[in-house]
C-alpha cells in the first residue's frame, strides 16, 4: 500500500506512523545523516532519495518493499508546504502507482502546519 500525504510539518512522518503503523518512508538523502532522524528512518526501512534528480534506484527499492507486501510513505510533491495547500507532485509517486497498483490518500492532521513548520529550523 502507498500512502501519500501533503507534507506540512517536520513531525508529519512521525504523526503519520502512530496513525498508520509500520510504513517504509521515503525521505531525501540529506535526513538519513541527522543523528536521530537517520536512525530512524533506517528503523523504519526507510528509502533514500536523491530530490536533486530522478532518482531510479530509490524508485526501485520502494517497488521492492511494496511488492514484498510492505507499506510505503510519500510525500509527492518533494518538501513541505508553506501555506498548507497542495503544490504540484513531482512523477515519483505517479510511477510507485503504475508499477505496483495502489494509492491512499491520507493527509495529515489539520493544523499540524503550525507545529514544527517548514519555517522553523529542526
Amino acid at each position: 500500500m502507498i500512502f501519500v500525504s501533503n507534507h506540512q510539518s517536520h513531525l508529519d512522518p512521525l504523526i503519520a506512523g502512530c496513525h498508520l503503523g509500520p510504513f517504509a518512508p521515503l525521505a531525501r538523502t540529506t535526513l538519513f545523516d541527522i543523528p536521530f532522524w537517520g536512525w530512524a528512518l533506517g528503523q523504519l526501512g526507510g528509502v533514500a532519495l536523491a530530490r536533486e534528480k530522478s532518482d531510479v534506484g530509490a524508485l526501485r527499492a520502494a517497488i521492492k518493499v511494496l511488492k514484498a507486501g510492505g507499506r510505503v510513505l510519500i510525500f509527492p510533491e518533494g518538501t513541505r508546504t508553506r501555506d498548507g495547500e497542495m503544490g504540484p507532485f513531482l512523477p515519483g509517486m505517479l510511477v510507485l502507482v503504475r508499477r505496483t497498483g495502489a494509492a491512499k490518500i491520507s493527509p495529515p492532521p489539520p493544523g499540524s502546519e503550525s507545529i514544527a513548520s517548514s519555517s522553523e529550523y529542526m
